[in-house]
């Protein structure tokens, strides 16, 4: 959305399109929801996207993991972010304390294969860029290093702020912390 409203500030006609939720909402069951989801993600959208991407100058895609949709841009140049390769590294077994399923392997590789068909990769550090390049086999043709933007909302606290916030959590003023944001999950 950050991207969608700053390209429309300097000019830019700009259209986000997204799948629907069609068949995935026809269940309740988590599982079932999952792969029903997967028929409007997989099979529907792209229909959809290959009508809405005619006549656009560039279609760029904001995930990775959603690559397989470069291949719908109906001939108009395409770019891709790439946020990490941790699912892709997982489902080559980079990581052997995460297990992938084998639909799951399939989809990573279907990820990555899909990679290929952007002109402009953008890759939100260097280590990405650099995984990239490794994973590929080719290097890194195409491939930029833009960080990830902050919100204009996000800017340093008030030392006022700090203070209250150590104090109410029972952290001294001098005592080093850890920020985590995310999940526990790995």
């Amino acid at each position: 959305e950050m991207l969608r409203r700053n390209m429309t500030i300097r000019g830019h006609h700009v259209e986000a399109v997204r799948p629907s939720a069609i068949f995935g909402k026809l269940v309740n069951q988590p599982t079932l929801r999952k792969w029903l989801g997967y028929i409007d993600k997989y099979i529907l959208f792209p229909i959809k996207l290959r009508s809405r991407a005619r006549g656009f100058a560039v279609m760029h895609v904001c995930d990775h993991s959603n690559s397989m949709y470069l291949a719908h841009a109906g001939g108009a140049p395409c770019s891709i972010t790439c946020h990490d390769l941790l699912a892709i590294g997982a489902a080559q077994g980079a990581y052997p304390e995460r297990k992938i399923s084998i639909s799951g392997r399939v989809q990573q590789r279907w990820i990555l294969k899909h990679l290929d068909w952007a002109r402009h990769v953008v890759c939100v550090s260097a280590n990405t860029a650099s995984e990239l390049a490794d994973i590929r086999g080719n290097g890194a043709p195409g491939v930029v290093v833009i960080p990830n933007a902050l919100s204009p909302e996000c800017m340093p606290a008030q030392e006022e702020d700090v203070r209250n916030l150590r104090t109410r959590i029972g952290l001294a003023a001098d005592q080093r912390y850890l920020f985590h944001v995310g999940g526990n999950q790995w």
